[in-house]
């Protein structure tokens, strides 16, 4: 089985299987494929790539709904996303009305999280009637664009939003490992190519019982 290196905090529970010889347990064969810094775990899975990998669970609504070639086996964690602001006045989500918001992708999972998030808030953020604006930018810029004040919030992952707010001072307006309503739920799934799941499903279980013991 081909899997994908990670080195995020979605992928700590491959690492650990990886490093603690879980894979190993279970008889799994496998082999760590880089797949470099522009190309997405799925979009590794879909080319093949790679059979199997993790991502945010937000991230891939989207593609599964668009035919996705993937079957998710098993939850690994909750957490990891949250919306951060300056003390600039913003004290609520309530108070992001008519601002920006600083992301990486508008269909990313800190995005959507944050899209959630405003609307239990009260906020719209439907595409025509949208109360906030989702500004694009590199991942290492939305430290300095907040900082600045060129956006006025920014929603991103875990350990990156809580380096930002050691750094800026920072502080939370939301955040999926804790608020409720979101703290309950998995943040980052594990999947297998549909390959795998209906040609191996053995090999797939192999994967799917190693993950599970390395994400408790």
């Amino acid at each position: 089985m081909k899997i994908s290196e990670n080195s995020d905090l979605c992928g700590a529970p491959q690492q650990i299987a990886i490093e603690k010889g879980f894979f190993d347990d279970v008889g799994l064969k496998y082999k760590v494929v880089k797949i470099g810094q522009d190309t997405s775990n799925l979009e590794a899975l879909n080319a093949g790539k790679i059979d199997a990998s993790n991502s945010l669970m937000a991230s891939i609504v989207q593609p599964l709904a668009n035919g996705a070639k993937l079957k998710v086996t098993t939850g690994l964690h909750t957490g990891c996303l949250q919306v951060l602001t300056k003390d600039n006045g913003t004290k609520s989500l309530s108070d992001l009305k008519g601002k920006k918001i600083g992301v990486t992708a508008v269909a990313g999972s800190p995005a959507i999280f944050a899209k959630r998030a405003l609307s239990r808030a009260g906020l719209n953020v439907s595409d025509d009637k949208n109360n906030v604006n989702f500004v694009t930018y590199q991942e290492d810029q939305l430290g300095q664009i907040l900082d600045k004040g060129e956006v006025d919030a920014i929603a991103l992952g875990d350990p990156q939003t809580e380096i930002l707010k050691k750094q800026y001072g920072f502080k939370t307006l939301a955040n999926s490992s804790t608020d409720k309503g979101f703290k309950d739920e998995y943040c980052c799934v594990a999947y297998v190519s549909n390959d795998i799941a209906k040609k191996h499903p053995a090999v797939a279980a192999k994967y799917t019982f190693a993950i599970q013991k390395a994400s408790q």
